[in-house]
């Protein structure tokens, strides 16, 4: 701002330098002060013309450009920023075809995509939206990365994968959540599931996610886990979703002992190989009867095969384990073992007695050799 003074003199600024004078509150220049009075008012009028002119021509430009804004364009100096912005807008409007691959019906793709392995098929859902809808739909029906077992520890709190090869390090995951734990193993399959350390809170999310997956395993087997009421049910859904490979089942110290029972074990009695169902006996009696027993008796005439009986606290009788036992002495297949502990109905001396007045069949220190076979029997 310049000073009242030098506006009062006709000074358009308030100039500093060696060629200032003093004059009361503010600064002239020496050279304004020796104008005449007369000259300096013909400087102003001239300077105030020419300011009025500068108005009128940019109002006059303004009305043109709005008027005849096709020819204001001759007049303006191009601005690259605005030729590459609308060059932009341009490209942006235009419509891409999209690419040939994005025409493939889903049809076709699930074709391609059951050609392929299961690392293929990881990387082909990571590709696009539309390819991992596919894939997620017909999961069931997608290659997998086989590997030969998938143990999940609860009580350690991590996954551990072993691969085929057992001259590879089995890989250890962290134990993830359990909405993500149908995520990481979609695309695996498995000979043997091993679960420990489930607790009922989580029995019922847990099972689901197996439910969902196709795992297809040879093998399942639970130790140290508890079941709520409620995750019974998907329990069973686990054993049937899996029939068609599942020949081998194994429960270890697990609870509620009621609800592991004959229903349980149903869905694949008839090509079941390895039977286990065990606990110290302080949790209560099993609900495997002697209906199990009859239809693995019943599986040796068909020419089934049976490697490994192991029960215990399980209500079977010693006639029902009798007549197994002389079943398979009839067509033996493979070797069997049969171990028996805390069944009350059970009794070694009622077996032997039984098998030697009916059958004239003799163990020999709990063994008993048929046709180059070995049955073995603990009790």
């Amino acid at each position: 701002m310049i000073s009242v003074t030098v506006a009062a003199h006709g000074g358009r600024k308030r100039v500093v330098g060696g060629h200032l004078k003093a004059y009361d509150s503010g600064r002239l220049s020496i050279f304004d002060l020796n104008i005449q009075p007369e000259k300096l008012e013909v400087q102003q009028r001239r300077q105030l013309w020419s300011h009025l002119f500068d108005k009128l021509f940019a109002l006059a430009f303004l009305l043109f450009q709005t008027c005849f804004p096709f020819l204001a364009r001759f007049f303006e100096k191009p601005d690259n920023n605005n030729v590459e912005a609308r060059m932009a807008a341009r490209r942006k409007s235009a419509k891409i075809p999209p690419p040939a691959i994005h025409k493939l019906t889903s049809k076709l793709l699930l074709n391609v995509f059951s050609n392929l392995d299961g690392v293929d098929i990881a990387h082909c859902e990571a590709v696009c939206k539309r390819w991992r809808k596919v894939i997620e739909k017909h999961n069931d029906d997608m290659p997998k990365v086989l590997k030969d077992q998938i143990r999940i520890l609860f009580d350690e709190g991590e996954i551990v994968i072993y691969p085929l090869d057992s001259r590879n390090t089995p890989t250890r995951y962290p134990m993830p959540n359990l909405q993500r734990l149908a995520i990481l193993l979609r695309h695996l399959s498995t000979l043997s599931l091993f679960v420990r350390g489930l607790i009922p809170i989580e029995a019922i999310p847990v099972l689901k996610s197996l439910c969902q997956l196709s795992l297809r395993p040879q093998q399942i087997y639970f130790i140290w886990s508890k079941f709520s009421q409620e995750s019974i049910a998907l329990l069973e859904e686990l054993i049937i979703c899996n029939a068609e490979t599942l020949t081998d089942i194994g429960f270890e110290e697990c609870s509620p002992t009621a609800f592991l029972s004959d229903r349980l074990i149903f869905p694949i009695v008839h090509q079941i190989q390895s039977l286990r169902v065990w606990n110290d006996a302080k949790s209560g009696q099993h609900n495997i009867t002697d209906v199990t027993l009859g239809h693995l008796t019943r599986n040796f005439a068909r020419g089934h095969r049976l490697e490994t009986l192991d029960l215990s606290s399980c209500r079977i009788s010693s006639a029902a384990l009798s007549k197994l036992i002389v079943a398979w002495s009839k067509k033996p297949k493979c070797d069997l073992s049969i171990t028996v502990n805390f069944c009350p109905d059970v009794f070694r001396s009622e077996i032997v007695e039984w098998m030697a007045t009916r059958e004239d069949l003799h163990l020999h220190n709990g063994k008993l050799a048929r046709n180059g076979c070995v049955l073995t029997l603990f009790c």
